[in-house]
């Protein structure tokens, strides 16, 4: 698999996986790590990954089929700022740090208090940032491999 061509593995990443789609990416990733399926039909992929870039790849040659859920709590704050929902905002950076160990003090923590008081816009910039880091890894990907 493409994130997975180094030695030593750098992090783990937890997948989601549609309900439509559970059986290719099972065929296709299934081996790669732990593939759990659900009641509802969709799945959970659990993989190693050495190379973020060529995971990011795969998951967006999946064209939403997979999508990563480890950093969702960012993902859902940064798309609640950016829309003015400020309150929701405020409730999963709370919820952060009721929920997740190591959350308080953590990068996350810290960048999501920055955009906070940023509002909307701050929203609207970790979204844009968010989908540069994700274009900008795919292309370095396809340069060096």
């Amino acid at each position: 698999m493409p994130w997975q061509l180094e030695r030593e593995p750098v992090g783990v990443a937890r997948l989601a996986v549609s309900a439509d789609d559970t059986w290719l990416v099972n065929r296709l990733y299934g081996s790669q790590g732990e593939f759990e399926e659900h009641e509802d039909g969709s799945a959970t992929l659990t993989t190693e990954y050495s190379n973020l870039a060529g995971l990011s790849q795969a998951v967006l040659l999946m064209n939403g089929r997979m999508r990563p859920i480890e950093n969702t709590l960012l993902n859902d704050f940064a798309d609640r700022l950016a829309a003015g929902d400020v309150t929701g905002a405020r409730r999963l950076v709370a919820y952060g740090e009721e929920q997740l160990p190591r959350f308080r003090g953590s990068a996350r923590d810290r960048v999501m208090r920055v955009a906070l008081r940023g509002g909307r816009a701050g929203g609207r910039a970790l979204a844009w940032l968010r989908q540069s880091w994700i274009r900008a890894a795919v292309v370095t990907h396809r340069f060096y491999n």
